[in-house]
């Protein structure tokens, strides 16, 4: 009996084996509809699975173009614009030769910008007698604008050498304050006097203040008056100033160097005050602050850009003032009440070399404490 029922059993599984077995070998029946829509998802499948063909030829042409034709478009395009700066720059010395006119800064900034495009002129050329290189051109003008002329600089360019100058500067903030602070330990430790220590209590007063704005530093005039001006400062803190302003090769004659950029900068601040800071363009506003330490700047529109250089001239004009009254009062000059005319018309015309290192000190150092005031 139980050898019945277990073959009964055995016949019941197999008979349900061959159930399933007949089950999953069946093809499965779809409605019309169904059966178009599977169509569809499976031939979209295969497409996306398999990438789009596309010729060697046109593979080959577009490396050649992107490599080689566009690169050879820029350098000529570039060596024309140059070509034309320099022709204009030489009217414009002819002008002023024969006193035709009164040059304006516009020009005057020509006649710079074509200068130092004339020393990046080598560069060019090198690149374009070598086309083995002409595919790395693009990365060069990203990593080392300063190489080449400044007529390759486009809105990219300038944003991202504008941004790895703001990581510089923002680097060397603390050890510009730093190096300010020791200046001042060192003045308090060789002279007790009530100026001194009125100098000191300032600076410890605008190191607690959470907005520095540049009038905190005009209160430490005499500090860099009589001892921290780029003709006194030590040798590492003027290289750490030169830095700040991006000089080329800081290490390298930096004294002089930064004395002679400074006042140039400083003559600069008297036309940019003569002719208003609304006859710069975008462009030239950008370029007017970089040069005088400013960064984060590219994402501000043209009313902030005008303001921060309004306030950089006002600020410079205040210093340069208080130079000359100080310089005027220790030689005997005219009376502090009184300011040159040649004050008005050119900056540094009317400041000693002393005058001139002190102002020039203090400018990478107020925008190393308030960078965007």
């Amino acid at each position: 009996m139980a050898t019945r029922t277990s073959l009964r059993l055995l016949r019941t599984e197999a008979a349900a084996v061959r159930c399933v077995r007949v089950l999953s070998n069946r093809p499965v029946l779809l409605s019309r509809g169904a059966a178009t829509q599977a169509q569809s998802n499976a031939s979209k499948t295969s497409s996306q699975s398999q990438p789009e063909y596309v010729p060697a030829r046109a593979l080959a042409t577009g490396f050649f173009r992107e490599n080689y034709i566009q690169p050879a478009q820029t350098l000529l395009a570039g060596l024309r614009l140059i070509s034309r700066a320099v022709i204009h720059s030489l009217n414009l010395w002819q002008e002023e030769k024969q006193n035709i006119r009164e040059h304006n800064r516009k020009d005057i900034q020509h006649i710079i910008r074509t200068k130092h495009d004339l020393a990046r002129f080598l560069q060019t050329v090198f690149f374009l007698v070598n086309p083995w290189i002409w595919p790395w051109l693009n990365a060069v003008l990203l990593r080392y604008p300063k190489w080449m002329p400044s007529v390759f600089v486009t809105d990219d360019i300038l944003e991202q050498k504008l941004a790895i100058i703001a990581a510089r500067r923002e680097k060397l903030r603390p050890e510009i304050v730093e190096a300010l602070r020791k200046d001042v330990d060192a003045a308090l430790k060789a002279d007790q006097s009530l100026p001194i220590k009125y100098m000191a209590m300032r600076w410890n007063q605008l190191l607690a203040k959470q907005e520095k704005t540049p009038t905190d530093i005009t209160s430490l005039f005499d500090l860099f008056h009589h001892h921290t001006n780029i003709a006194t400062a030590p040798t590492a803190e003027v290289k750490l100033w030169a830095r700040y302003l991006g000089m080329s090769f800081p290490s390298v004659l930096t004294r002089s160097r930064l004395i002679r950029r400074l006042d140039l900068m400083l003559r600069d601040d008297a036309l940019i005050r003569r002719d208003g800071v609304n006859s710069l363009t975008h462009y030239e506003l950008v370029e007017a602050l970089d040069e005088r330490g400013y960064y984060n700047i590219i994402k501000l529109d043209i009313r902030q850009l005008r303001a921060l250089l309004s306030s950089h001239v006002r600020f410079t004009q205040s210093v340069s003032e208080l130079a000359v009254r100080k310089s005027a009062t220790a030689t005997g000059g005219f009376k502090a009440a009184e300011t040159p005319a040649a004050f008005k018309a050119n900056t540094s015309a009317a400041l000693d070399p002393l005058g001139v290192c002190t102002v020039g000190a203090m400018i990478p150092v107020v925008r190393a404490v308030a960078p965007l005031r």
